[in-house]
């Protein structure tokens, strides 16, 4: 396990993508493949999309430069089930948000039982994609906004809902080891206007016959106490970006600057 560091975002990261797709060796690529093909004898219906993987992460002067090369979701599936990080992994870059009501609650989402990480519990948030692709740039803003859409069904420029979205910290390290970057997003409703909301919005998904990412939320207060009580007794499963954000959002553990 790599140690976990936090670090503030400010704008102060870019990511470029090189365009071309990463260079494994060839007993790597063997093993890939043979996970691949278990996976698929067992029943299992993946696709084996586009991932982008990082090559290259650069610091100066306060910044943080990420080169990212193409690889596919063979890669990542063996790089996760694999359980310890090695060369040659895919090292995802993704997005995710902390939501806060207007009533000062950070809202976690249950993800649903046919997702990748069934009944686990994290924030908002996903993988990098084609469609944040501007110029050679991944557009890390442009696909958090698109996940808050999809998965709560929140337009951020509804100023009746939305106060605001920034950058917010950058984690990196954990078991896997990827890179996250990690916005805030402040609400102008409270709680039970926004669960009355999403429950809304989920229901007509349903009715639409597509299934929600979230099958429900849970919501916190955004304190030290209330923070604590949950990370000590919350026994559900937790994705690895969750405890480490709420400990630097209330102050339960430091932020680097990078």
């Amino acid at each position: 396990m790599k140690e976990i560091n936090i670090y503030k975002f400010n704008n102060n990261v870019k990511v470029y993508y090189r365009n071309k797709k990463v260079s494994l060796p060839q007993a790597y690529s063997d093993k890939m493949e043979e996970h691949w093909n278990s996976l698929l004898k067992k029943g299992d219906k993946f696709f084996r999309g586009d991932v982008f993987t990082i090559t290259d992460i650069s610091y100066c002067n306060e910044s943080l430069s990420i080169s990212v090369e193409l690889t596919d979701y063979a890669h990542f599936l063996y790089t996760v089930h694999k359980g310890n990080f090695e060369e040659y992994d895919c090292r995802v870059i993704n997005t995710s948000v902390l939501v806060e009501t207007a009533d000062g609650k950070f809202v976690i989402g249950l993800m649903n039982k046919d997702t990748f990480a069934p009944q686990k519990l994290q924030f908002v948030g996903g993988g990098i994609d084609k469609d944040d692709i501007n110029a050679e740039i991944l557009d890390l803003e442009h696909n958090i906004k698109k996940e808050i859409g999809e998965e709560l069904g929140i337009d951020i420029t509804d100023r009746n809902i939305v106060k605001g979205l920034s950058p917010y910290l950058i984690k990196d390290g954990d078991k896997s080891n990827f890179l996250s970057a990690i916005f805030k997003l402040d609400l102008v409703i409270n709680e039970a206007k926004f669960m009355d909301k999403f429950q809304t919005y989920n229901q007509g998904l349903i009715s639409k016959g597509i299934s929600p990412e979230l099958s429900s939320l849970v919501l916190i207060k955004a304190d030290k106490v209330s923070v604590e009580n949950f990370i000590n007794n919350d026994l559900r499963q937790k994705d690895e970006n969750l405890i480490p954000t709420l400990k630097a959002a209330v102050g339960l553990s430091p932020m680097k600057v990078l």
